[in-house]
């Protein structure tokens, strides 16, 4: 084969850059998860669920809402209806800065289209 030395540096090359970002951020003791502020109530699903997928939920909302004239979700975790509208959420995520600011900052989603029509409650801004 000829200019093997070029291609096994090449190769080396392209592995390294893209090793480069995650070994320097495990170097520099960047943080792999993120703390946010406890709910003060049950949330209408499991944890892990929420974190995956509350814009799927949120959407599906929007849709059931607007179009379809739906009001009311049940949870299939708790069996428990609940209002589609930001207000539950905000019953118990009372913390903007410490809740969807901070989870959005670190996943790279500083401005969520939700909020260019939504307005968070006055209780909440104020804790910011």
């Amino acid at each position: 084969m000829y200019n093997k030395g070029y291609v096994l540096l090449g190769i080396a090359l392209i592995i390294l850059i893209f090793v480069f970002p995650t070994a320097y951020n495990i170097a520099n003791g960047a943080k792999t998860e993120i703390t946010l502020a406890k709910a003060r109530g049950e949330c209408i699903r499991n944890v892990e669920w929420m974190k995956a997928n509350h814009m799927i939920l949120l959407k599906q909302w929007r849709y059931e809402r607007i179009r379809e004239g739906k009001l009311y979700y049940t949870s299939p975790d708790t069996g428990k209806t609940y209002i589609m509208s930001f207000d539950t959420c905000f019953k118990c995520h009372t913390n903007k800065a410490d809740f969807c600011d901070k989870c959005h900052e670190y996943s790279g989603v500083n401005k969520p289209y939700c909020f260019s029509c939504h307005v968070f409650p006055e209780s909440i801004k104020s804790k910011e």
